[in-house]
């Protein structure tokens, strides 16, 4: 076996665990958007609870009735309070989402980089393997030139 082939030989386990690294980090990237998505839709969910609670609460300031003003008052501030927890969970996961995509990016440009160099190895082995034949082509055709001669 020739020494580029041993390299080949070499290299195909490592592309194997890059590539296993990859899908690693891109199932890790597509569990964090699943995690922003949840987050998206509770945010909006809180965002509608808050704007719904501000209508009644400027319901029941314009009807004059007082009765229930500090209860819906207090209830807005706990919606508040959800509302931004949830901005503040999404923006988390976004920086999270951030940081994973460039694990992504990382992962796929050394995966390429080990291909880059397999690709390169085989090429040698090629021009290698196309050289020696020339090179024994060469032997033969001074062989029978030589044997030609000799019978001639």
């Amino acid at each position: 076996m020739t020494r580029l082939n041993k390299k080949i030989k070499r290299v195909k386990p490592l592309i194997r665990f890059r590539e296993v690294r990859l899908l690693h980090e891109t199932e890790a990237l597509a569990d964090i958007r699943r995690q922003k998505a949840d987050a998206m839709a509770k945010l909006k969910e809180n965002q509608r609870l808050y704007l719904d609670g501000l209508k009644s609460l400027n319901h029941e300031r314009q009807s004059g009735a007082t009765g229930r003003l500090l209860t819906l008052e207090n209830s807005l501030d706990f919606v508040k309070g959800r509302w931004c927890e949830s901005l503040k969970d999404l923006r988390k996961i976004e920086e999270r989402e951030k940081i994973q995509v460039v694990q992504v990016m990382v992962a796929q440009k050394d995966v390429k980089t080990l291909e880059k160099l397999e690709d390169r190895y085989r090429e040698q082995s090629v021009a290698e393997m196309n050289h020696q034949a020339q090179k024994n082509l060469d032997e033969i055709a001074i062989r029978q030139s030589v044997l030609g001669a000799e019978e001639g």
